[in-house]
């Protein structure tokens, strides 16, 4: 079984239409950090995890900065 290898990819912005997901922190069940641990030996530590099943995103996306802004200039 190989372990699961973080791979690093260019973050672009995202276009009209589109949304950026970064992740903050991943969640992993007990079962599953328990096997990759102890069992397979891997713990990255690149992302911040938790106990859990749920992932923590940081959303953004240029339609609502475009309008942040406009209001901003009272366009």
């Amino acid at each position: 079984m190989t372990p699961y290898e973080l791979v690093a990819h260019p973050s672009a912005e995202p276009g009209r239409g589109q949304v950026h997901f970064a992740v903050e922190a991943r969640g992993v069940c007990r079962s599953d950090a328990f096997a990759g641990e102890n069992l397979l030996g891997v713990h990255d530590g690149a992302v911040p995890t938790i106990p859990d099943l749920r992932v923590v995103l940081r959303m953004s996306w240029p339609s609502a900065v475009q309008r942040t802004r406009e209001a901003g200039r009272g366009t």
